[in-house]
């Protein structure tokens, strides 16, 4: 059985339900002090924030807080036939199609901690000791407009495949090759199992012999100095710092909160919703969240120049009021809404439902394009233009890569 027919079966069992009520609907959650909050505390929160010293004129949000860090991982196995990785057909309430493809482990600490008083997350122990080796294990941020200061764990585990026994049809083992040949279907792969996955370009680079393009950008420089490219991110980190405070979500000027959401005022911006859920194959059956909510998609575009015989891609900076270091790289062009560029050679492009855990149905088109502009984007200092040597190792660097930008470097996986 092959990748796609595994999960359309796995989504056609799927008995589910995801229902859009008020917020005097959901039994476990309520406002109280400013904030929408759970009864008993756990898992997160949505609060509101504001910046008098953001340099950018969207100094308030209403934002997810959830300091735990959670963990996103992969078992791997190396066999005779080659490397294979445990999939998880993971099903959350705001992906299309419900069910895609996740990491193997795919837990928030309070999931992971069973604060919910469910089942406990499946070969959880492989991630919590240090028996194994963990060719990935770093920490990485997740959306800053979504997220207040939120990082988890990217984490990939080797095991021997007979050390675990499988009965949950929720995971089967699949060769890397058939996996990463699949990852840019739209909506097959979820947020998580991208941000995980794009560590692994340099090992598989390494393991290529034919000289391609983007192999040459890996292999041609190679003495690169990335010490100073993550230099001067910190340097203009310095200058960029502001301070957040926490306001009550119905003080904030570009939203409306009542019992049916919280409205954003402006097009293209986003929202929260209050959904019940019922879903059989969760740790628990049903339960009710506030979810983001957004009626635009979002283009992501990342740009590529081939010079030399060389690819090499462009980054913006992206000053996020959620992000804990003030600013990251993220892809040449995150838009909500349309997007109007000029015709390109289109390398990779693919939709994706952003964290259906936290999201409900938020789209975001991503596109790897060639540009003939590249002088334009040198002339601009917010701008960073990587070979895929300097890529692979800032990828190593905790908070550099925003995680649109992973997701679109997962896209050159399939290049390769």
């Amino acid at each position: 059985m092959n990748i796609l027919n595994w999960i359309n079966a796995y989504r056609n069992a799927l008995d589910t339900t995801v229902d859009q009520v008020n917020l005097s609907d959901l039994t476990d959650w309520h406002y109280e002090d400013g904030e929408i909050k759970r009864k008993d505390s756990a898992f997160f929160t949505v609060v509101g924030i504001k910046s008098d010293d953001y340099p950018l004129e969207e100094n308030e949000l209403p934002i997810i807080n959830q300091p735990e860090i959670g963990i996103l991982g992969f078992l791997i196995n190396h066999g005779d036939d080659g490397a294979r990785i445990l999939l998880h057909a993971k099903s959350e309430p705001g992906d299309v199609g419900i069910t895609q493809i996740g990491p193997s482990v795919q837990a928030t600490e309070s999931n992971y901690k069973v604060k919910h008083g469910g089942k406990s997350t499946n070969y959880l122990n492989f991630f919590l000791d240090d028996k194994h080796p963990k060719p990935v294990n770093i920490k990485q941020s997740e959306q800053g407009t979504r997220f207040l200061n939120k990082y988890n764990l990217n984490a990939i585990i080797e095991i021997q495949e007979d050390e675990i026994e499988i009965s949950n049809k929720k995971y089967k083992w699949f060769g890397l090759n058939d996996v990463i040949s699949e990852l840019n279907t739209d909506y097959l792969f979820n947020t998580d199992f991208r941000s995980v996955i794009s560590h692994l370009l340099e090992k598989r680079i390494l393991e290529k012999e034919k000289r391609t393009p983007l192999l040459n950008s890996y292999f041609s420089n190679t003495e690169n100095d990335v010490e100073n490219i993550i230099n001067s991110i910190e340097e203009k980190r310095g200058k960029l710092q502001f301070d957040i405070k926490q306001v009550p979500l119905d003080e904030l000027n570009n939203w409306d909160m009542n019992d049916t959401g919280i409205v954003p005022k402006k097009k293209n911006s986003f929202g929260f919703g209050y959904f019940n859920i019922s879903m059989i194959d969760r740790e628990v059956k049903k339960w009710g969240q506030p979810l983001v909510t957004k009626t635009s998609e979002e283009n992501i575009v990342l740009l590529a120049s081939k010079t030399n015989d060389e690819y090499h891609f462009i980054f913006k900076e992206r000053m996020e009021l959620g992000f804990k270091n003030y600013m990251q790289l993220g892809p040449t062009f995150q838009v909500e809404g349309e997007l109007d560029l000029p015709e390109n050679e289109i390398l990779a492009e693919w939709k994706q439902s952003e964290e259906g855990g936290r999201f409900f149905q938020n789209i975001s088109k991503y596109k790897i394009c060639l540009t003939n502009q590249i002088d334009f984007y040198k002339q601009s200092d917010e701008y960073y233009i990587l070979n895929v040597f300097e890529i692979c190792s800032l990828l190593k660097t905790q908070g550099i890569f925003t995680n649109e930008a992973r997701s679109a470097i997962s896209g050159l996986l399939p290049l390769l």
